[in-house]
């Protein structure tokens, strides 16, 4: 995503929207883009919230019931 644009494009969406959508990793990217932290923790932090996205749709996904075992 970082060689497809992704920073210059929430750089762009930053500076000219005052309301945009919350997505997994942007706020690492725009602390990136304020230089709070550095390029190597953005792409750290921003993997981890999508792996720790996924954990939780996983754990959602699997305390769901499932059509098998409604009793009729």
């Amino acid at each position: 995503m970082i060689d497809d644009g992704v920073i210059e494009e929430i750089k762009f969406v930053t500076e000219n929207f005052t309301i945009y959508p919350k997505a997994i990793g942007l706020r690492e990217v725009e602390a990136y883009i304020r230089g709070i932290i550095g390029l190597d923790d953005m792409i750290k932090l921003a993997q981890q919230m999508t792996r720790n996205y996924a954990k939780r749709q996983e754990t959602w996904f699997k305390n769901q019931v499932s059509p098998d075992k409604i009793i009729q």
